[in-house]
């Protein structure tokens, strides 16, 4: 199973699920371009599935492909999806966490993403760079809310979560800028994927985080959700996750099942 990173750019959300799927399935995580400060972030989804596709067929030459993606990593493996089916390849699950459907709006995913970063707490300092990120994501979900709140400013949780910095990583904040530049642009150029998209959803996600799941049925020809326990976050994290992990190893054992027939 090939899992690709979230907004937060790096893997170690992943660990908790592949310790609980066990030895026997082997999980592989694609980090962000850019974390080490020496390769230039990608700034498109597009891109990025692309890229991605050529490191899991440098493992995997040949499908059936199993992927999984949180959050924003669920709208690039729907994008590697496409692109892979559009190869000639077989994708046999397409899994996602709580990823927002693309065709909502631009309010609506930076919170949900906004979100994400301050709840799992990754360490983002805002200097020069931090903050002209902090003023665009500001100015963009002002303008999508009709001048929402005093003045114009975004309503009162999007400042809270705006203003929590933590920790000095340069190199982190140009590739968690990069993600959002991606996410604002990323507009399906197939909107029905062919095969089935299975989602995850948190059951306590609903107070922060958009509800769009049947946004996701009308984007794909079959659709399966599970919902579990936690958060956006946690959901990931002990001691929800092992029902998580319980849901998608039931999961891929009907898609193993399914690409045997």
């Amino acid at each position: 199973m090939f899992c690709v990173h979230a907004a937060g750019a790096n893997v170690l959300i992943y660990r908790p699920l592949s310790r609980h799927l066990g030895n026997d399935q082997p999980v592989f995580a694609l980090q962000a371009q850019g974390l080490d400060g020496q390769t230039s972030p990608l700034t498109n989804v597009e891109e990025m599935a692309a890229v991605y596709i050529r490191e899991i067929r440098a493992v995997q030459p040949q499908g059936p492909y199993f992927l999984l993606g949180a959050s924003f990593g669920g709208l690039v493996i729907y994008e590697m999806a496409q692109q892979l089916l559009a190869q000639g390849h077989e994708v046999a699950l397409l899994a996602m966490l709580n990823t927002n459907c693309p065709v909502y709006t631009l309010a609506k995913r930076m919170r949900c993403h906004l979100g994400h970063l301050m709840e799992q707490g990754p360490r983002l300092y805002f200097s020069e760079t931090g903050k002209a990120l902090k003023r665009r994501l500001t100015g963009q979900i002002s303008k999508e809310n009709n001048g929402a709140g005093t003045n114009g400013a975004p309503d009162p949780e999007i400042q809270k979560l705006l203003v929590k910095d933590s920790g000095v990583d340069e190199a982190l904040v140009r590739t968690v800028a990069a993600i959002l530049s991606a996410e604002e642009q990323y507009r399906p150029a197939q909107h029905e994927y062919s095969g089935k998209i299975t989602l995850f959803w948190a059951r306590d996600a609903a107070a922060d985080y958009e509800d769009n799941r049947l946004g996701w049925r009308r984007m794909a020809a079959g659709f399966d959700l599970h919902v579990v326990p936690g958060t956006h976050t946690s959901m990931r994290e002990e001691p929800y996750v092992a029902e998580l992990a319980k849901k998608l190893k039931a999961c891929l054992e009907n898609a193993n099942q399914e690409t045997r027939n």
